[in-house]
């Protein structure tokens, strides 16, 4: 009769080895990534328009043109050595990089702020985009945001057009990532004071 542990034995020696074991039983650090691969990203230089990215493998990521312009504040916030999450959006260059995207790791950092500013009730800075009968868009940290007519302050709600464009001050006072809502209000901080008397 065979014992059980022969039995696992055999089995696993059929089963193909995956790409981890093979780099931890052959000490190869050499791979090839593929289009949408998720890989971890180690920063190691910065230049003007271009950021360079230790993957892990043979070549180096790159980040530049779009997806620099997409993570410009982003990368200021991290330094050299700092390791974030980046997605392959181009496998290999004629220059023999791979291109990343941070839009994930700029999302990640986006909500986390998002909710920090939430639960201290923090008044933050964002961009007037567009405006409808419900209320004005705005950009908050790379994403968009609503301000409902009746989160405008007296100056504001009589011509709501004249904040876009413009950069003001508003709370977020409410949220939903799944849903990826960010709801704020303009006169929290406009009529902080008078507010704050009426309650």
């Amino acid at each position: 009769m065979t014992s059980k542990k022969s039995q696992t034995s055999k089995t696993s020696s059929k089963e193909p080895l995956s790409m981890e074991q093979l780099l931890q039983e052959y000490g190869s650090k050499v791979f090839s990534v593929s289009l949408g691969d998720k890989v971890k990203a180690k920063l190691l230089r910065k230049e003007p328009g271009r950021a360079f990215f230790d993957i892990g493998g043979k070549s180096e990521g790159l980040v530049a043109e779009k997806t620099y312009k997409e993570a410009e504040e982003f990368l200021k916030t991290i330094k050299v050595g700092e390791e974030v999450r980046a997605r392959v959006i181009v496998t290999e260059t004629s220059e023999g990089y791979s291109i990343l995207s941070l839009r994930d790791s700029v999302d990640e950092e986006a909500w986390k702020k998002v909710q920090e500013a939430y639960e201290k009730a923090k008044p933050i800075e964002v961009e007037g985009k567009n405006t409808n009968p419900s209320g004005i868009t705005v950009s908050v940290w790379g994403m968009i945001g609503f301000i409902p007519t009746s989160q405008l302050g007296k100056v504001a709600s009589q011509n709501p057009q004249s904040l876009v464009g413009k950069r003001f001050g508003a709370v977020i006072i409410d949220f939903d990532r799944q849903a990826r809502k960010v709801i704020l209000s303009e006169k929290e901080v406009s009529e902080k004071e008078e507010l704050a008397q009426a309650r």
